[in-house]
């Protein structure tokens, strides 16, 4: 009998298509995973709960989760899965994922990822509103993901009139 407690070992983190990998120390039973005992974590004390997220896949030792666009975003906002890895880190609680014979995972906090992935898909444009109310002149963008304001650069926004050709 396997009596041995499973301990993630290792994790990477790939913030382009939100793919966390975790490598535990056994093989894994994937769909015992409750994502609700695991939080993906930065030096700064930023703390994001994966719930909104899925198990892609596992073999043997390595399970894949697919984390949704909006933890993404999240982690984005708050500053987890950035450069250098050692500045994100991952929580399971006990028992969050079991192994092959049954027996729940260690308790884990604070442990580096590996490595990190940097989002390399650029923000696109949404939608472009413009408010010019008397003295609330207003320029609203929605982007696809957060974007830092101060980033924007506003001396390179051109309006453009478009009219309609109708016969």
């Amino acid at each position: 009998d396997d009596i041995n407690i499973p301990v993630l070992e290792t994790f990477t983190l790939n913030m382009s298509d939100g793919q966390l990998v975790l490598s535990f120390s056994e093989s894994m039973l994937a769909s015992s995973f409750n994502l609700e005992l695991a939080s993906l974590n930065n030096l700064a004390g930023s703390q994001v709960n994966i719930t909104g997220a899925s198990v892609a896949n596992s073999t043997d030792t390595t399970v894949v989760i697919s984390l949704s666009d909006s933890v993404l975003n999240i982690m984005k906002l708050v500053g987890i899965g950035r450069q250098p890895p050692s500045i994100t880190q991952i929580t399971l609680q006990k028992n969050a994922v079991e192994d092959m014979a049954g027996n729940g995972n260690q308790f884990v906090s604070g442990l580096n990822a590996t490595y990190v992935f940097d989002d390399n898909i650029p923000s696109r444009v949404l939608e472009v509103s413009l408010s010019m109310s008397e003295g609330q002149e207003e320029l609203e963008i929605l982007t696809s993901e957060p974007t830092l304001a101060v980033s924007v650069n506003t001396s390179e926004i051109r309006s453009e009139e478009h009219t309609s050709n109708s016969s």
